[in-house]
């Protein structure tokens, strides 16, 4: 029956310039068109409150549960669509305030009660106050839509496809969020307007019943519990090929909503076929690699692999939507039989529960394969047995069980260390340019999986690298390392200076925050200071537990909080002395958070009056936008703050209210405090090395044009783009215009006592460097210099001498060091077999670092140890070891890398484990690779080198071979590991020989 109208017109103007739009509102795409307007609506203001809250399992189920009641209340209302549709607008337009006055709520809880149950009672009120209603305005446009004539609900499905689509693709990188709800309320103003043309209400009581105003049956709250199971396995799984950044949860949603078009029609026909497609993920998943990593490299274009990552997520999840319609579709006559039924209204919950007790409980146990294979035979078995009174002909459904059948036994194909290892490996896509074979590409380095965690959040695999280097890649991109022996390879240099620069500039810190764990490093330099509370919040409890395993954690003063940051640092002030935020994956959506205007304001708020705050950033493939932009935001916030560049695309940013930050009284002095000089020694770094440091500013958002808070959101939207074209506009302006570093030095206030000191240490670095870099000739030249330093420039010190009553002119301690360091020295190795203890009266100057000293007593100590025959060859090639990984990234010395070699082959394989034994093998293989791809050809004219090269790879090969006898699992891709050592190192040697001999031959380049 047909209502009047809204507002009457009766002048005949009126009546003309409301026809057109009256004509509008009866085309065909009017349900396409509410869609879009809702999807616009609803990503924007789910961008705000989950930046708001930042990424863990408790806020993720928040805002879950936010949509979850929203559509539950959506479900069960009625409305007008005009109104609705200016309701969104109206709500949109309140949210901004809306999020402040959450913001000022939350910043009166107190940290203890706001962590509480890792921060999810508060998540969700938050959450349902701020989703849930625009949720429910949004779901009964959806149900208007499906009331209308001609049923308009595929339109509307499909509407909100292509805004999901538009807003991760165009609108959040190109305008922002908020200039994305200003087009949607205008959109929803023309709506409004010619819904105020057409006269009519868009709810009718007698009208037909859609698919979702029926009821839900036991077989219906399974199937759509299955589905919430399934959405959570095929989302860690898609996680593995694709970034998960902001677009890909928006390509997710928008394929529900594409299957859920295609699904409501089609339920007798595409419910098992549908289950049977969910399993062509893990199936066909090393075919999916392969075709990612062909992209990748033929691609030539951004855009291109980017197509391809959104097809894949579309065709992938489509399946599920479909699923999930043939679930709620209208039972009628095929209802399964009179029993217990529930309103259609309570749909989301199952899906809810479904989802994250597989992520909370089931997934960290079982994996994601066991758990997506049981919930797609509930989906074919349930949803079959809903449409099956419709399904006319059998033999379809029979043939959709046989290739379920079939495909369950492919499951196994899946494996995230080959995604990992292919599709975010460097070295993988250099090699595919340089067209090695592809059966090479899983063997061209030393890397080799020693364990894989699966976490409520993500997968974690944990690499072993350089013998004792460990890398954790978090859903196969790398994230951090950690050193699992500082003896042999160094410690994470960005992760140790992250918490030891912000804890050397406060003159006194005891209380600290450190949000997020890294990769250890950090944290265990961080308990080496004297402070009284380091409270640690890590949102992945599994994270925590993978990297405790190697790292021990056993301190009174460490608390840990399994929150998400963001939401710790809203709390009311704790009054930290020192707030340390570390460094994440630039381009995951779950990074947005700690990147914010609103975040640097709460992070302010935690701190005391003399407060540092720091924050971590790596750029990796993204450009210079990942830290320049939120260092704009910290500058807003903070007096006074200075970017520190500590190593290869690493920063810090360090910051404070406070009138000074690394201009405070007694900064040099705390550097050459034990625990700081115990804990550089770890990464082969004298306290000296921090003043070297390149320090830049950077000018406030309002002068640069840089701006990120939770009306914005184009930072997250444009760096999955930025690592696939290699960097942003700020990259260019900052080649154009490169800006000069200054030292860290020169912002630090050094008193006059300690110039003397601090100018004779920076050439003591220097000099070190140099010597370093020379190879062997700089072993043998290096007592020469330090004998000569100590002879030619002697330093002094005065002391009072109370029985002379003086003062007394010593040698310098760091002198009087040395020189008993020669001494001691020369008298053990002029003996024929040292003693165990003599040779360590010579390692004990390794510690404290000494920049002249230190790195050479090691190849001192080796050599001493060789003398020795009753020194254990462990020992030596520890110490053999250190020289090598520890030294010049530049150098091209041989000779030290065949000693390490032939002191492991001379090591009893039952002395070390096989697996420590072959990582080390291989790391000295490719530490091999490294150095005959710089030394220049000059430097052999006989091959001797080359030859002696070959000869040692050779028994490193049968070495090996003999370690996969006593563990087999080394023997993965063992044969092509060996035809990778003989074309990238063993032929170019053999060419090479052959050329300085005469006798030129061809052969590949050496290394890739």
């Amino acid at each position: 029956m047909s209502m009047g109208p809204l507002s009457p017109v009766s002048r005949p103007s009126g009546r003309s310039w409301l026809a057109f739009p009256a004509g509008l509102s009866k085309l065909p795409v009017f349900g396409i068109s509410d869609g879009l307007v809702v999807a616009l609506f609803l990503a924007s203001m789910w961008h705000q409150v989950a930046a708001l809250l930042g990424g863990s399992l408790a806020t993720d189920f928040a805002v879950g549960w936010g949509l979850a009641i929203g559509a539950c209340l959506g479900l069960a209302w009625r409305g007008r669509r005009g109104v609705l549709l200016l309701g969104l607008a109206i709500w949109s337009a309140l949210l901004g305030g809306m999020l402040s006055g959450v913001a000022h709520g939350l910043s009166r809880i107190s940290f203890e009660q706001l962590v509480t149950v890792d921060g999810l009672p508060v998540s969700m009120l938050v959450a349902t106050l701020t989703l849930s209603l625009p949720m429910a305005m949004s779901v009964r446009l959806g149900c208007l839509a499906a009331r209308r004539d001609g049923g308009e609900l595929g339109g509307f499905l499909v509407g909100a496809a292509i805004g999901a689509v538009t807003v991760a693709h165009l609108l959040f990188g190109g305008i922002g969020v908020d200039a994305t709800i200003l087009v949607a309320a205008i959109l929803a103003g023309l709506l409004f307007l010619v819904e105020l043309a057409g006269g009519r209400r868009a709810d009718f009581d007698n009208g037909r019943s859609s698919a979702w105003s029926g009821r839900l049956d036991r077989s219906g709250l399974i199937s759509l519990a299955a589905v919430g199971v399934v959405m959570a396995s095929l989302d860690r799984m898609l996680a593995q090929l694709v970034p998960a950044a902001e677009w890909y949860l928006l390509l997710f949603a928008a394929a529900l909503c594409v299957g859920g078009a295609i699904g409501r029609r089609r339920s007798s026909n595409w419910s098992v076929g549908s289950a049977v497609c969910l399993l062509l993920v893990p199936v066909t998943f090393p075919l999916l690699v392969e075709w990612l990593l062909y992209l990748k490299i033929a691609g030539g274009s951004p855009l291109v692999l980017l197509a391809g990552w959104s097809a894949l997520v579309l065709l992938a999840v489509t399946p599920l939507g479909v699923l999930a319609a043939v679930s709620l579709s209208d039972r009628g006559e095929s209802s399964v039989g009179p029993g217990w039924t529930t309103s259609a209204a309570v749909a989301p919950l199952p899906v809810l529960a479904g989802l994250f007790l597989m992520r909370w409980l089931v997934i960290p146990g079982l994996g994601p394969v066991v758990i997506l294979v049981a919930g797609t035979w509930c989906l074919a078995i349930v949803s079959g047995r809903i449409s099956g009174r419709m399904v006319v002909s059998r033999r379809p459904l029979t043939w959709g069980l046989a290739g379920l059948v079939v495909l369950t036994t492919q499951v196994g194909r899946y494996d995230p260390a080959q995604s990992a290892r292919l599709l975010y490996s460097a070295r993988v896509v250099a090699a595919a340019e340089q067209k090695w074979p592809r059966r090479l590409h899983g063997a061209l380095d030393e890397a080799r999986m020693i364990a894989r965690r699966e976490t409520c959040d993500a997968t974690l695999t944990t690499w072993s690298q350089r013998g004792a280097l460990r890398l954790l890649r978090v859903d196969g991109i790398p994230a951090t390392a950690w050193s699992r022996d500082a003896m042999i390879s160094p410690r994470s240099a960005a992760g140790v200076l992250e918490s030891l620069i912000p804890l050397v500039v406060h003159e006194r810190p005891e209380r600290v925050l450190l949000l997020g764990i890294g990769g250890g490093d950090g944290l265990r330099a961080g308990l080496g200071f004297p402070v009284t509370r380091i409270d640690c919040v890590e949102p992945d409890a599994g994270r925590q537990q993978l990297i405790s395993d190697h790292i021990e954690f056993d301190d009174p003063r460490l608390g840990w909080r399994y929150v998400a940051p963001a939401l710790a640092v809203a709390a009311d002030s704790a009054q930290y002395d020192v707030v340390i935020a570390t460094s994440g994956r630039p381009m995951a959506w779950r990074a947005e958070s700690t990147r914010t205007l609103e975040f640097y304001r709460n992070a302010a708020r935690q701190l005391s009056g003399d407060g540092v705050f720091c924050q971590a950033f790596s750029v990796g493939d993204v450009g210079i936008a990942a830290v320049e932009v939120p260092h704009a935001a910290i500058r807003d916030v903070f007096t006074t703050t200075v970017r520190i560049q500590v190593g290869p695309g690493r920063f810090l940013v360090v910051a404070t209210n406070a009138p000074r930050l690394f201009n405070r009284p007694g900064v040099v002095a705390r550097l050459q405090g034990p625990h700081v000089r115990a804990a550089l020694a770890e990464i082969g770094w004298d306290w000296a090395n921090l003043l070297q440091l390149p320090t830049s500013d950077t000018p406030r958002s309002g002068q640069s044009g840089l701006s990120n808070h939770l009306g914005n959101g184009w930072l997250a939207a444009r760096l999955p783009w930025a690592a696939l074209a290699g960097g942003t506009y700020l990259d260019k302006s900052a080649g154009e215009h490169p800006e000069v570093p200054q030292p860290l030095l020169n912002r630090i206030e050094v008193e006059e006592e300690m110039v003397a000191e601090v100018r004779e240490r920076l050439a003591d670095v220097r000099r070190g460097r140099q010597l370093m870099g020379q190879g062997a000739e700089g072993f043998r030249t290096y007592r020469r210099a330090v004998d000569k330093q100590i002879t030619e420039r002697p330093r002094f010190v005065f002391e009072s001498d109370p029985r002379q009553g003086g003062m007394r002119r010593l040698r310098h301690p760091v002198d009087r060091r040395r020189l008993q360091f020669l001494k001691t020295l020369s008298s053990v190795e002029t003996l024929s077999e040292p003693s165990s203890q003599q040779i360590g009266s010579v390692g004990a100057f390794a510690v404290p670092f000494d920049p002249l000293l230190s790195e050479f007593v090691h190849r001192e100590v080796a050599v001493l140890l060789a003398k020795s025959p009753v020194a254990n060859r462990r020992e030596e090639l520890q110490h053999r070891l250190h020289a090598i990984y520890f030294g010049v990234i530049a150098n091209h010395r041989i000779d030290d890398v065949h000693e390490a070699i032939r002191n492991l082959l001379n090591v009893p394989s039952q002395e070390i484990e096989a697996t420590t034994h072959w990582d080390h093998l291989n790391s000295l293989l490719e530490v091999l690779k490294q150095r005959w791809s710089r030394r220049p050809v000059g430097n052999s004219r006989t091959g001797g080198d080359e030859s002696e090269t070959i000869e040692l790879v050779g028994e490193m090969l049968e070495r090996m071979a003999e370690l996969i006898t006593l563990e087999p699992t080394l023997g993965h891709r063992w044969a092509q590991r060996q035809e990778v050592i003989e074309r990238g190192l063993v032929a170019p040697l053999r060419d090479r020989r052959s050329r300085l001999l005469g006798t030129r031959r061809s052969g590949p380049v050496l290394a890739n």
